[in-house]
Order: C-alpha cells, then structure tokens, then sequence
C-alpha cells in the first residue's frame, strides 16, 4: 500500500499550510511599506533589465543575418562588393537605427 492511500487528506494540508505561509508573507510585505516599494523597484529593474537584453540579441541576430544575405548577395554576383560594404556601412552609422522612410 502507499503512503496516499492511508492517509488521502495529507497532502491537502500541506498544500493549505504552504497556502497560508505564503499568504503571510505577502501580507507581511504589504504592511511594511518601505520593503513594498524596495521589492516593486527591484522586480521592475529586473524586468527592464530582462527585456533589453533580450532585445538587444534580437538585433544582434538581425545584424547577423542582414551581413550573410549580403554575403549571398555578392557571392552570386547580383551586388557588389562596394555596394554591400556600402550597405553594411550606413547601419553603423546610423548607430543601428532603423533607417526606413
């Protein structure tokens, strides 16, 4: 026999118990304005930090993918090289910002 079929309201309780302790917690964390507000900027500083790294790899594989297709482009001799060197110039100058309109 297992240990769920003796006892089959085991583990609603502790389920209820980790429930309430987490509820006193956050409770606790309400209460004490000071910690509220260190704990709302900390999250917001690790969700803004989150998100502009994970932009910043997305243009760093768009960068990566925009040098092979010129690449490609050169290698089956529909550009040259100047103008691909030309191409891949004008987005570091502009800092990488889109150029369009």
């Amino acid at each position: 026999m297992d240990s769920k079929s003796e006892n089959p309201g085991t583990d609603i309780c502790v389920q209820t118990h980790w429930e309430d302790d987490m509820e006193d917690i956050i409770q606790e964390i309400i209460r004490k304005e000071e910690l509220f507000f260190v704990l709302v900027i900390a999250g917001s500083i690790t969700i803004v930090s989150v998100f502009k790294s994970l932009t910043g790899m997305i243009a760093r594989l768009a960068h990566e993918r925009t040098r092979r297709e010129v690449a490609a482009y050169i290698a089956e001799g529909s550009m040259s090289p100047e103008q691909g060197e030309r191409l891949l110039a004008a987005g570091k100058r502009n800092n990488g910002v889109n150029m369009c309109g």
